[in-house]
């Protein structure tokens, strides 16, 4: 059997005119290299196949996830292999060779050791120009490989910030890498682009100190974090599984994916509880409709279009229950403590008042009210007004019964009870509309026959306004 040095120098000092066996050359390098752990010459192979034989470097990387993702890759062989994946970036502009490298060298970058070295720090440095900003160039498997190693190279800036001990640069970078993957992560991606995302998530996240974060939550972390529990809601079981996976890093304890999603909530509302972009966030997810923020009447409008369509349009996410979805962030109003949480009660009131009302309106045009609430879109429409009258019910009725109004308006004055007394006005005011508009609502429900579920989320709450 030919030396591991002879068949590299065949590739390095002649030409080899057969295409076969230069492959067959290279492979026997890559076996031998698998064998004796030393990846010393494959340096020079890959490098030479990159440059003039993509086809053979192709297989020499799918032959690496086959022989390493086997026997793993030796710790002290970890820098070696990465700056490997460097080198052939550096060699190349294919495509499909590209995608191959950043895969394997994130599956490589997912199993260094903690913590990290200087010759970690080396290595990992060569890969970063080939990652952020993502390129998005080159097709869709490049895109998705970029997506994929983005945790990776993330987790390394953050390592760095570390040792600089400045973090505004990191804090931007990590607000656009949980953009970027929010975008990847959509419903109506393909599943390659979503398992991308999900995947880098879980690079990031599971070597990410999580004490950190509830520490000191940083808005910048949010998109990341919301992608996250966005991966729980996916349409496919392996995504919605890995999410849980991740969860398991910030809950502690491992769950399906619809109790994970519950419980992440909750940390998600207990870590970020004080700070407005949450506060938003939970406004935006409760208003939303098909992840667009309009007004409910032309919202109903166009969800009571007839779709003519020859070939109806299937949904893109048929996992994702609006109705419980509504109900989850609803929950956070109804549940959480704290004069923000009053604050985005109140923002949530007019919304809520304004929709009562619509839908009263709705309710009262032609005469088959029930037919209407058939359309799931209708459906869930109804559902989500009715949902954050519940909550709002609830949550007002408790503060000023237990006397507990925490969110006046900003006075000159110091005094305490005066900005009791304001808070009282404003929750007071609120609770009045909605109970106003809920008993109208309610009563026009009864008369034209609204569905019955409906019906009965409304009347949990009829010792309100009767």
């Amino acid at each position: 059997m030919p030396s591991s040095t002879g068949s590299c120098d065949d590739l390095e000092r002649r030409e080899v005119n057969s295409a076969l066996l230069r492959r067959s050359l290279a492979l026997q390098t890559v076996y031998l290299a698998n064998l004796s752990g030393d990846l010393g010459q494959l340096h020079a192979v890959c490098a030479k196949a990159a440059r003039k034989d993509i086809d053979t470097a192709c297989a020499l990387l799918m032959q690496f996830e086959y022989l390493w993702g086997v026997n793993g890759v030796a710790a002290q062989n970890i820098p070696s292999m990465i700056r490997m994946y460097a080198t052939i970036l550096d060699a190349t502009q294919s495509s499909d060779l590209r995608s191959l490298a950043l895969q394997g060298a994130a599956y490589t970058l997912d199993r260094l050791p903690d913590p990290w070295e200087d010759e970690h720090f080396a290595a990992v440095k060569q890969l970063q120009r080939h990652i952020l900003p993502v390129h998005g160039i080159g097709g869709p498997e490049l895109s998705n490989a970029e997506i994929r190693i983005s945790g990776c190279i993330l987790l390394y800036c953050f390592n760095i910030a570390i040792q600089q001990d400045s973090f505004g640069d990191f804090h931007e970078q990590v607000k656009c890498w949980g953009v970027m993957l929010g975008s990847a992560g959509k419903s109506e991606n393909e599943f390659d682009a979503r398992l991308s995302a999900a995947e880098a998530l879980k690079s990031f996240y599971s070597r990410f100190p999580i004490a950190r974060i509830t520490s000191f939550p940083h808005p910048s972390l949010l998109p990341s974090l919301v992608a996250l529990y966005d991966a729980l809601n996916d349409d496919d079981d392996d995504i919605r599984d890995l999410g849980a996976d991740v969860v398991f890093y910030f809950i502690g304890n491992r769950l399906e994916p619809l109790a994970a999603k519950s419980q992440y909530l909750v940390w998600l509302s207990r870590t970020f509880g004080g700070i407005d972009a949450f506060h938003k966030l939970v406004l935006t997810r409760i208003k939303e409709q098909e992840g667009r923020s309009r007004p409910i009447e032309e919202e109903l409008r166009e969800a009571m279009v007839e779709d003519d369509s020859l070939f109806v349009e299937e949904e893109h996410n048929l996992y994702l229950d609006r109705v419980r979805e509504s109900e989850a962030w609803n929950s956070l109003i109804t549940h959480e403590e704290g004069h923000s949480w009053t604050t985005t009660a109140l923002e949530l009131s007019s919304w809520t008042i304004e929709g009562l009302a619509t839908l009263r309106r709705f309710s009262k045009f032609g005469d088959d009210s029930f037919g209407k609430l058939s359309k799931p879109q209708v459906f869930a429409i109804y559902m989500g007004v009715v949902q954050s009258t519940r909550a709002l019910l609830t949550r007002f009725h408790k503060i000023l019964e237990e006397g507990k109004a925490d969110c006046g308006a900003p006075l000159l004055s110091t005094n305490g009870m005066a900005q009791s007394i304001v808070s009282d006005y404003r929750i007071g005011g609120a609770l009045e509309k909605l109970e106003v508009e809920s008993k109208l609502f309610l009563e026009t429900a009864s008369q034209m026959a609204i569905h019955p579920f409906v019906l009965d989320c409304m009347q949990k709450h009829k010792t309100c306004y009767v």
